[in-house]
């Protein structure tokens, strides 16, 4: 059995559309103040300081294929896989 106390209040991170053909809606990031996105080979392609509660994120540089965008505070870390087409 759980304890309330042990439920994350923290909304959940959603990112939209995936797979993406360039544009990449991420909401609910409040609770994070910074991102790194790696590409397939676990290679740092972009990285950026977070300050609102939303980001409309562009990818139409990156090539086509699999992107984790790794989302960072000091108490939490949240990794999204992202497919660019």
């Amino acid at each position: 059995m759980t304890s309330i106390n042990e439920i994350d209040p923290s909304p959940r991170v959603n990112f939209y559309p995936n797979p993406t053909n360039g544009k990449l809606f991420i909401d609910n990031i409040l609770d994070y103040d910074r991102m790194n996105v790696y590409n397939y080979k676990g290679q740092i392609v972009d990285s950026k300081f977070l300050s609102a509660p939303a980001l409309n994120y562009d990818m139409h540089a990156f090539k086509n294929g699999l992107y984790l965008i790794q989302l960072m505070s000091d108490q939490k870390t949240v990794t999204l896989r992202v497919i660019k087409n």
